[in-house]
């Protein structure tokens, strides 16, 4: 399918720069990614900066690339839209500044991860030629499974005690509600604006590639 290698690459590129970036001294400072020494403390300070720097250009290149230009176009727009200041950018500055309360953690979540799941959604649904309804249902779908995937993750970290933690801000049952509300979101949008198949695919890929628990989804 045309710009589907494409895009999948752009979005695993820019996501890896975030985590570069991530890890720097002047934002989390952390020495470990994944069991491994991360690329600042194996390499220094400079080049991490300046890989993560190359690995945020590479994804457009690349998407300009696909033969139909006006396919590249619409893809390149969601993608500096959901990776800029207004998307996964901002929701770092964000993360940088003083947490102090749900709201705030919860809009961190929000632009800093849901926005690249909102981007790969919506790219899917350009690249598959669905209605213009549809891909912003499938943003709404993805911002909430980047929402979800967070949480899961702080709550693996909940004794971690990194500040960008929502378990510091909130309490078990207020996170439990809000796991609920977008669960049920997520359900929602998707038996509502697409067929059977499409919604037993995504619950495979919750389950399966996310982890979510299938009775969730029941």
């Amino acid at each position: 399918m045309l710009g589907l290698k494409e895009s999948i690459l752009a979005i695993e590129l820019m996501h890896c720069a975030s985590l570069i970036h991530d890890d720097l001294p002047a934002i989390d400072n952390d020495d470990f990614r994944r069991g491994k020494l991360t690329l600042h403390k194996k390499y220094g300070e400079g080049l991490a900066l300046l890989t993560g720097d190359a690995l945020q250009i590479m994804p457009f290149n690349i998407l300009s690339n696909i033969e139909n230009s006006d396919l590249a176009i619409k893809l390149i727009r969601i993608l500096s839209d959901k990776a800029g200041v207004k998307g996964m950018i901002g929701g770092q500055i964000l993360d940088i500044s003083n947490i102090e309360n749900f709201e705030q953690i919860y809009n961190i979540m929000a632009l800093k991860t849901g926005a690249l799941f909102e981007a790969s959604f919506m790219m899917g649904g350009v690249i598959g030629q669905l209605e213009d309804k549809q891909i912003i249902n499938l943003e709404e779908i993805g911002k909430n499974i980047g929402l979800l995937f967070q949480i899961f993750d702080d709550e693996k970290d909940k004794d971690s005690g990194e500040k960008a933690n929502i378990f510091k801000y909130a309490s078990q049952e207020t996170i439990n509600r809000l796991k609920t509300q977008l669960i049920n979101s997520i359900i929602l949008k998707m038996k509502e604006n697409f067929d059977v198949e499409f919604f037993k695919r995504y619950k495979w890929l919750l389950i399966n590639k996310l982890g979510f628990n299938g009775e969730l989804f029941e």
